[in-house]
């Protein structure tokens, strides 16, 4: 009766210290976003980035995740803990250890005689060995450090996909800023080209003084005008040139072989699912769960660590003092011992509130990522929104100036104003068209932060991580 009650409670004790507690925000996820509305969808491939259809950016994406930085140290962030976790899985099991040696002994021995004789004596002593070793998981610690352990892998798997994430969106924002310099760089030098033309046919037309010398200066002033902004750009390029060879691993002498510089048409909004999907589609959000997970396991291997523990060691080894008879001689041994804490000044006791609170921590770590994960979506959703307004008034300020431009020159052309007004209509119409390839370039910032903030379908790996499992099929389950 005693032996079952003991095999009862030990059962008991079992089931208490392997159970971690259930853990759950969804009542604080929204059913959808907001600005979800009379939106248009799209479907999209999980290689985000060639929804833009820029052949150039999916290669450099493709070629960081082989050779950025940031990307390389989570990798071996990820090879350590899986070197930890497997250290930790060896635990579960048995060691077993091979042990051999070999002596030589020469003793001296003085003997009291008549002719005080010395005995000289040699002793050999040869063994051979197996010596084994094992732990009982009786309250579950070592099943609680693996889980620990595991959920920390897995973690770091998802820190690996988020720091891919990051970097791709990195190198997207860099390439299109890129391009919308050379865009710009573009623009001024055709107005250069007109404004030059403009001003040689001032002087013709000041030969046979049809205009005024003011008129030239106004031109000249105007060609000045954009020749002072050809170097801001250029050196702009230039940054944005080594920006991106840094997010790609490479020095100075890479060259960014780069021919199409026409910002992208953007396609219909991608498919966002609900809000309850972010909990799936987010590598840091996963992370953050995972991170949850080990801390609550780590809890237990605290716990564990307040209880006995019961281990065996057994052994047998082979002796003898000559070598051709060292298999004849044998010693078994076999021992078992249980070790309990009596009395440590509580420092079990504040380990177990250390690790409570550290899992406290990461729950709220969780909660908050998983808050702002939603609110990311919904500002990218209002910025698009928003943006494309602006976009839409401003090809309508456009067309505006372009009326007033042809309406100024028609008026110069007759005489009835001088060219300061056609300057500032000039003026004016290229300072819009250089607002909108900056606004457009601006929404394709919000597109690339849209996609970042979904964070879904992302099954993009690197070469690196070919022999490293999916979190998917490592996944915890209680």
């Amino acid at each position: 009766m005693y032996q079952q009650l003991g095999f009862l409670i030990i059962a008991i004790l079992f089931c208490s210290c392997v159970s971690r507690p259930e853990r759950s925000v969804m009542e604080s996820i929204p059913k959808v976003y907001n600005d979800q509305n009379n939106i248009k969808f799209t479907n999209i491939s999980n290689h985000w980035w060639k929804s833009f259809n820029k052949p150039e950016l999916t290669k450099l994406i493709e070629k960081s995740f082989e050779s950025n930085f940031t990307i390389q140290k989570a990798f071996y962030r990820l090879k350590q803990l899986n070197a930890i976790s497997s250290g930790v899985d060896a635990n579960l099991y048995p060691t077993v250890n091979f042990k051999s040696n070999a002596s030589r002994t020469r003793s001296r021995t003085h003997v009291i005689t008549a002719k005080n004789d010395r005995v000289y004596a040699t002793a050999k002593n040869f063994a051979i060995g197996l010596t084994a070793n094992y732990e009982f998981d009786l309250w579950g610690k070592l099943y609680s450090a693996r889980k620990a352990e595991l959920s920390n892998v897995i973690a770091s798997e998802y820190d690996l996909q988020a720091a891919k994430l990051m970097i791709s969106a990195q190198i997207a924002e860099k390439y299109f800023m890129l391009l919308e310099q050379n865009h710009l760089l573009n623009l001024q030098l055709e107005q250069l080209k007109t404004n030059e033309l403009l001003y040689k046919l001032a002087i013709k037309r000041f030969k046979k003084a049809t205009v005024t010398r003011l008129d030239i200066l106004q031109r000249l002033q105007a060609i000045n005008i954009i020749k002072k902004r050809i170097p801001r750009y250029n050196s702009k390029i230039e940054n944005l040139k080594r920006d991106i060879r840094l997010l790609l691993g490479e020095d100075s002498q890479y060259e960014l072989k780069l021919k199409d510089f026409e910002l992208p048409k953007i396609a219909d909004k991608p498919i966002l699912g609900l809000p309850a999907q972010l909990l799936e589609q987010r590598p840091d959000i996963q992370s953050a769960w995972n991170k949850l997970t080990s801390a609550d396991y780590s809890v237990n291997v605290s716990k564990a660590n307040r209880l006995p523990t019961l281990a065996i060691s057994s052994g047998i080894e082979y002796k003898s003092n000559k070598i051709e008879f060292l298999v004849n001689n044998w010693v078994g041994s076999i021992a078992a011992g249980v070790t309990a804490p009596i009395i440590d000044g509580g420092a079990r006791s504040a380990e177990v509130e250390k690790k409570e609170a550290v899992a406290s921590e990461k729950m709220l770590i969780y909660k908050e990522t998983v808050l702002q994960a939603i609110k990311e979506v919904e500002d990218a959703l209002t910025n698009e929104e928003k943006q494309t307004e602006y976009i839409n008034a401003l090809k309508n300020q456009i067309a505006n100036a372009k009326n007033i431009l042809s309406l100024t020159k028609r008026r110069y052309l007759l005489g009835q104003v001088d060219y300061v007004p056609v300057l500032l209509a000039i003026s004016n119409l290229g300072d819009l068209n250089i607002e909108l390839i900056q606004q457009e370039q601006i929404f394709i910032s919000h597109r690339i932060s849209l996609f970042k903030a979904l964070g879904g379908a992302w099954e993009a790996k690197c070469k690196m991580t070919k022999d490293v499992p999916l979190a998917k099929n490592r996944y915890i389950t209680d």
